[in-house]
């Protein structure tokens, strides 16, 4: 199990997601929900919620300027990776179905696509 995190977007209504990697201290967050401005990247496992996560949640996302969103499809096993937020959209989107990604924030790490899908 995971724990859902809820971000603060400054907008009418948070939004649920799956893993956000946020600007430290942790402790910064006792009071408050992280802002845009403290996350470095959001990741949504999208099991059954696909469609949302790439139409509203995304558009929502890129008009709060998060840098950088991860929709991770459980079904296709591929993810998809949108940079560079402009008004309600992304600049770049790219679809990874193997190799890594490096996060914009951590250009030194890299992520394994398969890591993100049970083995069958």
């Amino acid at each position: 199990a995971y724990q859902v995190i809820i971000i603060c977007l400054r907008m009418s209504k948070n939004i649920n997601l799956s893993i956000a990697i946020a600007r430290p201290p942790r402790n910064n967050y006792y009071q408050r929900h992280p802002y845009p401005e403290d996350i470095f990247l959001l990741i949504e496992i999208a099991n059954t919620t696909l469609g949302y996560d790439l139409g509203e949640k995304k558009q929502a996302y890129a008009k709060a300027k998060i840098l950088e969103y991860w929709v991770v499809d459980v079904e296709h096993r591929q993810i998809y990776v949108f940079r560079h937020p402009q008004a309600d959209n992304y600049e770049s989107e790219v679809i990874f179905r193997q190799g890594k990604i490096n996060p914009l924030a951590f250009p030194d790490i890299s992520v394994s696509v398969s890591s993100f899908f049970a083995e069958n």
